[in-house]
């Protein structure tokens, strides 16, 4: 047990140093700052999901059975999605923006270590997917309100003719809205697997799914987004006004998001 929280905090300080050489690069605009920020998040990642499969090991079962282990998992799909938009789309500063909200979550799970958890080996393979595919959308939404807010900060700067340092860090607006929207999307349809998965999970064990306060909290969540879609696909309401969207679906992704893990019912009982 040891071995795996000191693990977390090894995990810990890469994500916070990845974090210093990101915020560097957008005071410094520097290429070489962004691929030792980049690394730095790789090696934390790499000492992450060790400590996730000692976890997964030792006990037998995948690493959903207790707050820490929850926050540790959507913490792995958070940068997960943040290398690999790194790796598709390199955005030099999104780091700056993203990798606070990934160290604040990493110092948290390394704060919980050692906390005891439930035996989940007798969930079936569609609790698993259902509790998966929920973090993956959850942090998919984390990722498109960075680069959301990077949006408006860009598109702010070029409308008062004052880009400077922060403005040539940043993409451009183009390219940071469609980004944007791509991640709000893979997200959705993550969040659309877990919703369904979790209603049909709620009718077999509780009966009335549409009485449980997690179901209908997920609901609301999947609207908000379902919103964004469709205004952006249907009307001229994109720019600043979908990138506000996208950050107040994130808050009310986290707002639902702590309700689901600090409630202990028969389907999200993850503090046991």
């Amino acid at each position: 047990m040891l071995v795996d929280h000191g693990l977390m905090f090894t995990t810990l300080g890469g994500y916070a140093l990845a974090t210093v050489w990101s915020e560097l690069g957008v005071v410094a605009p520097n290429r070489f700052r962004t691929w030792v920020s980049t690394v730095l998040v790789a090696l934390g990642m790499v000492a992450h999901t060790i400590a996730l499969s000692i976890i997964a090991a030792r006990t037998g079962r995948l690493p959903m059975a207790n707050l820490y282990e929850v926050l540790s998992l959507f913490l792995w799909f958070a940068v997960a999605l943040f290398l690999a938009l790194q790796l598709w789309r390199p955005l030099r500063a999104v780091g700056a923006f993203y990798l606070p909200l990934v160290t604040a979550v990493a110092a948290g799970v390394a704060a919980l270590a050692g906390q005891s958890a439930i035996d989940t080996r007798g969930r079936s393979i569609i609790v698993v997917i259902h509790g998966g595919t929920a973090l993956l959308g959850f942090a998919a939404f984390a990722l498109a309100a960075a680069v959301a807010v990077m949006f408006l900060i860009q598109d702010g700067l070029l409308k008062r003719h004052s880009t400077g340092r922060l403005g040539a860090a940043l993409s451009s607006v183009s390219q940071l809205e469609g980004l944007t929207y791509v991640i709000v999307g893979f997200g959705f349809i993550s969040l659309t697997i877990s919703l369904g998965l979790g209603i049909y999970i709620a009718g077999q064990t509780v009966g009335e799914w549409a009485t449980q306060h997690t179901a209908l909290l997920s609901i609301a969540t999947w609207l908000v987004f379902a919103v964004l879609f469709h205004v952006r696909l249907t009307s001229a309401w994109r720019g600043r006004k979908a990138a506000w969207l996208t950050v107040v679906g994130f808050a009310v992704v986290a707002a639902v998001f702590a309700v689901l893990l600090f409630t202990a019912d028969t389907l999200h009982g993850f503090l046991g």
